[in-house]
């Protein structure tokens, strides 16, 4: 069997079966090496600028926020249904 070669390390492993190469691609100076070596790329991109953020609308008078398009309105609460006697329907007060 070839013996590997570590191009992040660049170094021959003489433990070239999978379990050496694993404990190779979990060592310290090797994850450090990776890093190094994909950081000299992330220096080369161009950084990305921040998109200017839209103001939002200042509050319409009143303090209401209007209902944002999709959304059913709040529900309001109804006064409860009179009786034929002008008073509210249903059983009579505890004394």
């Amino acid at each position: 069997m070839p013996r590997y070669y570590c191009e992040y390390c660049d170094i021959s492993l003489t433990h070239s079966s999978v379990p050496g190469r694993k404990q190779h691609h979990s060592g310290r100076k090797h994850i450090m090496n990776v890093i190094e070596y994909w950081a000299q790329f992330q220096a080369a991109l161009p950084q990305p600028r921040a998109a200017p953020r839209p103001t939002p609308p200042p509050p319409p008078p009143g303090g209401l926020r209007p209902t944002p398009p999709g959304v059913p309105p709040p529900l309001r609460p109804t006064p409860p249904p009179m009786s034929a006697m002008g008073g509210p329907r249903g059983p009579p007060p505890m004394p």
